[in-house]
């Protein structure tokens, strides 16, 4: 499995663990003392799905991009009529 799709797995992953955690939340009546770490944990799972979404669908993932295909663009060389050393 590539770094991508992995990463894409773990944000589903969350995103869908969350849902359960709000369905729950509705449909189950929790326990007063077990209410406090719930809420906890929803709202740690929500935020890792937020921020899996927003890498995903915001600029993080096509800046990403970006830097991979620059870093696959072909290297001058001195003989090339546009080269240009760096320094």
């Amino acid at each position: 499995m590539t770094r991508q799709k992995t990463r894409f797995v773990l944000a589903l992953i969350a995103i869908v663990l969350g849902g359960l955690i709000v369905a729950a939340l509705i449909f189950w009546p929790i326990p007063e003392g077990n209410r406090e770490p719930l809420m906890l944990a929803l709202g740690l799972v929500l935020a890792w799905g937020g921020t899996a979404y927003g890498f995903f669908f915001g600029s993080s993932e096509g800046s990403a991009q970006k830097t991979e295909m620059l870093n696959q663009r072909p290297q001058g060389t001195p003989a090339d009529p546009v080269f240009v050393e760096e320094e």
